[in-house]
């Protein structure tokens, strides 16, 4: 499915779930397309109206020159919500994809029902990681094996060929360009400074082997926020949501059926 946007933005979305509820929109993290979330849809049962977004640059969705930072890309959530005639909706930011919804929150509380954070940074900036992170993804062509190697670092345990291949795939649409504006606008986003503007209630979760998040900031963010709880998954990784869906679903069920 693929969603028409003002200023000639097409994003790609996948869209499951009871049509009648309230949506449950899915932010990936950099660089990725909406495709990182199939193996937790498929955990998720139908009365939950799952919707998972691509961003502009990533996978199939339109490369414009610029607009990358994350006030740009919580906009671009709000003029999806606008296409889908929504005014309101959970939105679940999944790795840095987190840092685009708590810019949406902060800046939009009244649209958003509730927030889900999976494995989400509380931000990104002085953070040595990140360059590193970025090294691989800085010149055309972003050489396969590279972002093979990438997200196996990110997991606790190897998935499936099957599930790696999508992830690999994805990734390699994105242009260099691309790349460089989005670690750009991640690094500066600000939204860490604005979490008492956040009003919905947020559900956090981590996992306790998460190779990239600090534990004790993942504790602060939620003592900063109004209505705030933190999971910690035992003996999970940084990308739990590809490598174990099933526990992260049961949670996100369990929130939205809660609001």
């Amino acid at each position: 499915m693929r969603a028409e946007l003002p200023g000639r933005l097409t994003l790609p979305y996948s869209e499951q779930g009871d049509p009648a509820a309230v949506p449950v929109v899915l932010l990936p993290g950099v660089g990725d397309s909406h495709r990182v979330f199939e193996p937790l849809l498929a955990h998720l049962p139908p009365d939950i109206h799952a919707v998972a977004l691509t961003p502009r640059g990533c996978g199939d969705a339109t490369r414009p020159r610029d607009g990358y930072g994350t006030p740009d890309l919580a906009a671009d959530v709000a003029m999806f919500l606008d296409v889908l005639g929504r005014d309101d909706a959970v939105l679940v930011g999944a790795s840095s994809g987190g840092l685009v919804a708590q810019r949406f929150a902060a800046d939009r509380p009244g649209r958003v029902r509730g927030l889900v954070l999976l494995g989400a940074p509380v931000t990104l900036r002085g953070n040595p990681a990140v360059e590193e992170f970025g090294a691989g993804f800085l010149t055309d062509p972003v050489e396969p094996a590279y972002v093979r190697r990438m997200w196996t670092s990110l997991f606790r345990d190897p998935v499936p060929d099957n599930v790696l291949d999508v992830l690999v795939e994805e990734n390699l649409k994105v242009p260099a360009r691309v790349w460089r504006a989005l670690l750009e606008g991640l690094v500066a986003d600000s939204s860490a400074d604005d979490l008492a503007r956040i009003t919905a209630p947020v559900l956090a979760l981590c996992g306790d082997r998460d190779p990239v998040l600090s534990l004790p900031d993942q504790r602060a963010r939620v003592a900063a926020l109004p209505r705030a709880s933190l999971v910690v998954l035992p003996d999970a990784g940084h990308c739990f949501y590809v490598e174990e869906p099933a526990r992260p679903a049961r949670e996100l069920t369990a929130f939205v059926r809660s609001l």
